[in-house]
């Protein structure tokens, strides 16, 4: 991570948003893993993970132990990070949320700051929206009819299926497959999607989940 991006990651926090039961209850049969629907809400693009069971955890962060066997069971999630563009045709349906408006005690004053000054994170309509705090991240959320991901949820997708997100002989992350220590956010979906076909779930900026 750069420079750059760990002086904003307490604050680079986008949404990865999982859809509410509604969404495979109305489908005409079970959804099949890589299924893939559009969120007519915000237009984002939804993939159906399958449920599973995998090693939760690690032995580097105290918060990440002990590693455990978790099942999670399948759920639709948003391919890639919410952008800006989307963020704003939230606060357009939503303007309590604008940073005008927002109750003071719900954001610690930086939100959206990469909308009104220059920063590490781009305000360009194709890329991640940042700066959130988790109640908003909640609240856009509900109004696209899902909600956040559990931790378990978002760690069993970002791996893909597999232990590491991107193992390495060296241990080194290659800056052709994911944006990790590059100064500077990227377009969604720039790099290619893990097995799952997710995006930016290693790199990038960082997503909030319902539960820690």
């Amino acid at each position: 991570m750069s420079r750059i991006q760990r002086t904003l990651a307490a604050l680079s926090i986008v949404l990865a948003v999982v859809a509410a039961n509604v969404w495979a209850e109305g489908a005409a049969k079970a959804p099949k893993p890589g299924d893939k629907r559009v969120n007519p809400k915000d237009g984002a693009e939804m993939v159906f993970v399958p449920g599973g069971t995998f090693k939760m955890g690690g032995d580097g962060e105290y918060d990440g132990k002990p590693i455990h066997d978790q099942r999670v069971d399948g759920f639709w999630m948003y391919a890639k990070e919410v952008t800006n563009d989307q963020y704003r045709k939230f606060l357009s349906a939503n303007p309590q949320w604008t940073p005008e408006r927002i109750d003071s005690k719900l954001h610690d004053g930086a939100y959206l700051n990469h909308w009104k000054e220059q920063s590490g994170a781009s305000k360009d309509d194709s890329y991640p929206v940042a700066y959130v705090p988790w109640y908003a991240a909640k609240a856009y959320a509900e109004w696209a009819g899902g909600r956040l991901p559990t931790e378990a949820e978002w760690e069993y997708a970002a791996r893909g299926g597999k232990q590491f997100e991107y193992g390495t002989a060296t241990g080194e992350l290659s800056p052709e497959l994911v944006n990790y220590g590059l100064d500077g956010t990227k377009p969604v979906g720039s790099y290619r999607p893990n097995p799952f076909g997710l995006y930016d779930l290693a790199g990038n900026v960082w997503e909030w989940c319902s539960s820690l």
